[in-house]
């Protein structure tokens, strides 16, 4: 998932919409265009330094993938990945700690497979 998220991400796909995309082709999840509408308004901390767009996508995704309930519990996993790490969740505090949109993508899209593959 990483690889292709990345992909899409270095061809101008913001964050939140190159997570998508990459879980579309290894999961195979179809999208409706009306939700990477509404996707592509996440990134850059909601458009004012909010928490994570790829975070935020991230607990979407573990929803989809995993559904409701393991999804919950996947949730929690993933910010304690994502705490222990960079220790925010705000778009502006990772950045300020010149932490690249592409290294936290990089890392998302690993837990989120590390997650999937322990749950399901």
């Amino acid at each position: 998932m990483k690889n292709n998220a990345i992909k899409y991400y270095n061809m101008g796909y913001n964050c939140s919409a190159c997570m998508f995309k990459a879980v579309e082709e290894k999961y195979n999840i179809h999208l409706p265009k009306e939700f990477e509408n509404g996707i592509n308004l996440i990134n850059n901390g909601f458009g004012f330094c909010g928490m994570c767009g790829v975070l935020i996508s991230a607990v979407i995704i573990l929803g989809m993938i995993l559904g409701e309930e393991k999804g919950r519990m996947a949730r929690m996993k993933l910010f304690d990945y994502f705490f222990e790490k960079y220790k925010y969740t705000d778009c502006g505090r990772i950045s300020m700690n010149s932490s690249e949109c592409s290294d936290v993508i990089s890392f998302v899209c690993d837990i989120i497979d590390k997650i999937v593959l322990e749950m399901s």
